[in-house]
């Protein structure tokens, strides 16, 4: 620029008609005015140069504070533009399941940002009840309930969740607890399929409902839902498939959900799971004199392999929520799940469910949380024979349909910041006999298919957000075992940044 001014100052100067006395004069002029303006360049240089390296320290300053304020989605975009060739365009879907602080791997990436947050939970709980444990594990069907008098940890689980790349976030879960280890789910979702749609795939909790799909420590009580223990198992329906989400663009938030699961696993205990061996006791001794399978209702099948779709489960749901107003949300759902059972017949559970929340903005949380689900399961099992040694005593189990069915609703009511108390109320029924041994009894003679009412009152301390103490009582009766007095005093502490959980 400096020598573009010289020279175009220097060829109008020799271009002008002039005495030799006046172009020495000019010349004399011109070469003060170029040291004048390149002293004034070399200042607004110095200026410029002083000023963008202000700008750029005060840009990092108000990054580091805006980044505070963002989404971690939107965090993930920013730090991409630093990190990324323009190549790699990240997109964020407003339903993203991966939450929380992210720890960035590595600088300079030109093809994927690697971002990891490890977290656990740990449960630790202190019991009483009228009932000894025995007895007590029954009423306490759930897997991860607490089930014993005295001291017990509940469990601990790891969490492991980040963003894979621009398509997929990814998370796993594996459960401690005193005798085992087990994967609670381990999945990957896609993060910017076009027309609303989501894809995931992998080993994990079937969405059906409310509670199915949460892990224990996300539960408001302290034990598994009566009903949602008897017709999906004590560990919860789950296993590997691929789920199908759209998000309807609607006024109010409306999703729909399509999935595929494989129908023989341990969590699949109302179509093809493994059951119960009938024929040997708890230890793996010979009890009875035949030895098959037992499913539900104790009816009797033989093991068989996945051969079509129809060996699989289907899942449809749909869910919408509604600001009802400024403060509070209602969210309705409906759920059924379709597949052949253990017995070459077919299962169908149907459900519906609600969730009503007002905030209070002075505490800065919920005031009231309303829950609320019922679902029924339809189980309709083939005949079976039971062959004897001598045709002449062979048992003929024939064909039938077995229901169950029950619901549970619940509210929670904050008292300040840290104190809320709650309330729920289970109720569980059915029709259709059980087969027990080598005959039928009455359904209200199974414990696990009898009528039965539980009534929980809750106390919630929650210290902090990674701090919650509960004390929990249950009056539990049914029509088998009678009644049972129980009180659960329950620590949870969450260490690291969890994957948040749905609404």
């Amino acid at each position: 620029m400096k020598k573009f001014l010289c020279c175009f100052m220097t060829v109008l100067v020799l271009s002008l008609p002039v005495s030799a006395a006046d172009m020495e004069s000019r010349m004399k002029r011109m070469e003060k005015m170029l040291q004048k303006m390149q002293s004034e360049l070399k200042a607004k240089d110095s200026k410029i140069e002083k000023l963008e390296k202000k700008v750029t320290i005060l840009n990092e300053q108000k990054k580091q504070k805006d980044l505070k304020k963002l989404s971690d989605d939107q965090v993930l975009d920013e730090l991409t533009k630093d990190n990324h060739n323009k190549s790699v365009s990240y997109q964020t879907r407003k339903n993203s399941s991966v939450k929380g602080k992210m720890l960035t791997l590595g600088k300079d990436v030109n093809s994927f940002l690697e971002t990891l947050n490890i977290s656990s939970v740990i449960n630790v709980v202190a019991g009483t009840s009228s009932v000894r444990d025995s007895d007590l594990e029954m009423y306490q069907g759930g897997g991860h309930d607490p089930k014993k008098r005295g001291f017990s940890m509940q469990s601990m689980e790891l969490a492991i969740s980040g963003t894979v790349d621009d398509l997929f976030d990814a998370q796993s879960y594996i459960l401690f607890t005193e005798d085992e280890v087990e994967l609670e789910e381990a999945y990957i979702t896609t993060r910017s399929l076009p027309a609303n749609l989501q894809l995931k795939a992998g080993y994990f909790l079937t969405e059906f409902g409310i509670v199915n799909q949460e892990h224990a420590h996300s539960w408001d009580f302290m034990d598994q839902p009566i009903i949602s223990t008897r017709i999906f198992g004590g560990e919860g329906m789950k296993d590997a498939g691929v789920r199908l989400s759209w998000l309807a663009p609607t006024p109010w938030y409306s999703e729909l959900l399509v999935g595929v699961q494989n129908s023989d696993g341990d969590g699949m205990v109302s179509y093809r799971g493994e059951g119960h061996v009938h024929g040997e006791d708890e230890h793996g001794d010979e009890d009875h004199e035949h030895e098959f399978e037992e499913g539900v209702a104790g009816r009797p099948y033989e093991d068989g392999e996945t051969e079509t779709l129809s060996d699989m489960v289907w899942l449809a749901r749909w869910v919408n929520s509604f600001n009802v107003s400024q403060d509070s949300t209602l969210q309705l759902g409906v759920s059924n799940l379709y597949g052949d059972n253990h017995t070459g017949g077919e299962t169908w559970i149907y459900g519906a469910d609600a969730k009503y929340v007002i905030e209070d903005k002075e505490l800065g949380r919920a005031d009231w949380v309303f829950q609320g689900e019922i679902m029924k399961r339809q189980y309709k099992a083939n005949s079976f024979l039971i062959e004897e040694d001598d045709p002449a005593d062979n048992i003929y189990v024939p064909s039938d349909e077995v229901d169950d069915w029950g619901f549970y609703v619940q509210a929670l009511k904050a008292i300040d910041k840290k104190w809320s108390v709650g309330l729920r109320y289970e109720y569980v029924s059915g029709s259709g006999d059980s087969f027990e041994g080598e005959e039928f009894i009455d359904r209200e003679e199974d414990f696990e298919r009898s009528d039965r009412v539980r009534i929980s009152p809750l106390v919630v301390y929650q210290h902090s957000e990674f701090t919650k103490m509960r004390l929990q009582y249950n009056f539990d009766d049914s029509d088998t075992e009678g009644e049972a007095n129980t009180l659960w005093l329950g620590v949870e502490v969450i260490l690291g940044s969890h994957p948040a959980h749905k609404f």
